[in-house]
């Protein structure tokens, strides 16, 4: 892996991940019009929003800084057979890929401050796209802990346990957000950020565990 991680810049890295997979914390700051209860988080990205290029780079960067630790992440899974550590670095790889993705494909306006943004984002290109690839990569994430747990039971326990966690909470925030839907409350958007957050938390675990090896 080349010269040895200095242990402050392997923390450094971890909490910078962590912050760069939640910008959204920056709402308050950079759009404090924006709802938190009744809008996605993708609308801060939103083409009309104020700041809209900050969110956008901050994902690009959450993207690229994941894929230069796959060779970490690759290290971490030593010991398994080859096609396994394949797929769990491919599969760390897909979310940092998704973030850049995600950020390249901003949807055009901000439903839940534009009332015109419903009637308009059924027919603009670039928001249907967003949403097939939202849709796409919301399912390849939540089933990413729940391989990373099966393969790392009984052999790593920390990820064993930050997987196990991050696919239950999942799961509750799930039942949540279809209670609240079907309750027609306009508090989505607070479940994502809780969900937002366990994303952030379970890749910086993944790479803090995986550097965090590396000798200083």
């Amino acid at each position: 892996m080349g010269r040895p991680v200095p242990k402050w810049l392997k923390y450094g890295i971890v909490a910078l991940l962590a912050l760069l997979y939640n910008g959204w914390i920056l709402e308050s700051l950079l759009n404090p019009r924006m709802p938190a209860a009744p809008s996605l988080i993708s609308e801060l990205s939103a083409l009309t929003q104020p700041h809209h290029q900050v969110f956008q780079a901050l994902d690009i960067v959450a993207g690229f800084l994941t894929l230069a630790l796959c060779g970490f992440v690759w290290q971490l899974t030593r010991g398994l057979a080859p096609r396994v550590r394949w797929l769990l670095t491919g599969l760390f790889a897909f979310v940092g890929i998704d973030s850049i993705v995600d950020a390249l494909l901003p949807i055009s306006c901000a439903p839940s401050v534009d009332m015109h943004c419903y009637a308009l984002a059924p027919h603009i290109l670039i928001t249907t796209a967003h949403g097939i690839e939202s849709n796409i990569a919301g399912t390849a994430v939540a089933l990413l802990p729940a391989v990373w747990w099966w393969q790392h039971r009984a052999r790593h326990r920390v990820i064993e346990k930050i997987s196990l966690w991050f696919a239950g909470i999942q799961i509750i925030l799930g039942i949540i957000a279809l209670t609240v839907r079907l309750s027609g409350k306009d508090s989505y958007g607070i479940i994502q950020r809780i969900y937002e957050g366990g994303v952030g938390l379970w890749i910086s675990t993944i790479v803090g565990t995986a550097i965090l090896r590396q000798p200083a």
